[in-house]
């Protein structure tokens, strides 16, 4: 989220909710296609691609972060402070997720689920294969994707170091080099290194992980907004009413488009990110004069509270699927997907308003507090 000398994009918000209610709805599919298997019932529900949600968040990621770290030509933070933002951001919403999905399989009587050096990498952000799975995941399953970021925020934090030219120029170099590495180990290997489930999967290194092209989704938002700032700096930013709804009709074509074929394609792994870089763009790259409605402000909150229904979603199926598992048949199917579309906006609500806000008020008091003690000892 923007800082508080740096004004909100509302739209950029919005597109923020819209993301994450893609990944709901991918795993509430998933999730309820599982649950009707093993009630032997039948369950329709088209595909939600839920990869355009992380793209879509990677790329506004990379915006967000030179956005609210800049001032004109050079930087308006420390890497200390950007650093510390971040992980009071990030991590204790994180780790306090992470700790009631454990205790979700503990009371179910499950304790072997993970090993113990997989608590320890997923608390570090570290990359860990997960042999259930097969894929490169922490405890939290979606928090693979916070595994980049946090290693965007360490290379930018190493960036600040630098005067702002020269920093997005190391980080550039740095994210291009590492794609290019990753492809060439993935020809030398004979086996590339993938994010989805695979027939063949590659001898997993951590370095490998860091160097998927995925990152470059990062790269790409930082240069949105220095285009933004152009377009300020020349007078060439305008005014455009339908922002929000111009990027919502090219994600329902690509839902759309990736229900005809296979969404895992190279092809269509360019058409998606193409897409999410575009409706960044066209979020960040013009001004919506839309006043602040009622309407609009709620949807402005539920991108605030986008993070806690990525994180939290999970937590609401797997209650879900245990109560379906029980009297599913009584329930029916069709209404698992709306139930659990509902449910995980509403605690996402919830947790943003008495967890996310409170952790962040506090941690901002206390480091107030931490720099008039330093002042005064000074």
């Amino acid at each position: 989220m923007p800082s508080a000398d740096k004004p909100t994009i509302a739209s950029l918000q919005i597109l923020r909710f819209i993301a994450a209610l893609i990944v709901v709805l991918d795993h509430c599919g998933f999730v309820g296609a599982s649950v009707a298997e093993r009630l032997g019932v039948q369950f329709h529900f088209p595909m939600f691609p839920g990869r355009l949600g992380v793209d879509v968040f990677f790329v506004i990621s990379g915006f967000i972060m030179v956005y609210i770290s800049s001032e004109g030509d050079g930087w308006s933070s420390s890497p200390k402070d950007f650093f510390a933002n971040r992980l009071s951001r990030i991590v204790p919403i994180y780790l306090i997720a992470t700790s009631f999905y454990v205790a979700l399989f503990f009371a179910s009587g499950n304790f072997n689920r993970w090993p113990p050096l997989q608590y320890l990498t997923s608390a570090l952000f570290v990359p860990y294969f997960d042999h259930v799975t097969n894929l490169p995941q922490p405890i939290l399953s979606q928090g693979w994707t916070l595994d980049f970021e946090m290693f965007f925020y360490s290379l930018f934090a190493f960036a600040l170091f630098l005067p702002r030219r020269r920093g997005l120029a190391f980080l550039s170099a740095m994210f291009v080099g590492l794609v290019v590495v990753g492809k060439i180990w993935d020809l030398a290997s004979g086996t590339p290194f993938v994010l989805t489930p695979a027939p063949v999967q590659p001898e997993f290194v951590i370095p490998r992980f860091w160097m998927h092209p995925i990152i470059l989704e990062f790269l790409a938002g930082a240069l949105l907004a220095l285009a933004r700032e152009r377009l300020i700096a020349t007078n060439r930013f305008r005014d455009f009413s339908y922002p929000v709804a111009l990027s919502a009709c090219l994600m329902i074509a690509f839902v759309y488009l990736a229900n005809q074929t296979d969404s895992m394609t190279t092809g269509m792994s360019l058409v998606r990110f193409l897409c999410a870089v575009s409706v960044v763009a066209i979020c960040t790259l013009t001004h919506d004069p839309a006043p602040l409605t009622r309407a609009r402000a709620l949807f402005v909150l539920l991108g605030n509270a986008s993070y806690s229904l990525y994180l939290f979603h999970p937590h609401v199926l797997f209650f879900m699927s245990s109560i379906w598992k029980r009297i599913g048949p009584s329930l029916g199917m069709h209404i698992f997907v709306p139930i659990g579309v509902v449910a995980s906006i509403g605690v996402s609500v919830l947790t943003y308003y008495f967890l996310e806000k409170r952790i962040a008020s506090f941690l901002r008091s206390a480091s107030k507090n931490k720099r008039m003690l330093q002042g005064r000892s000074a």
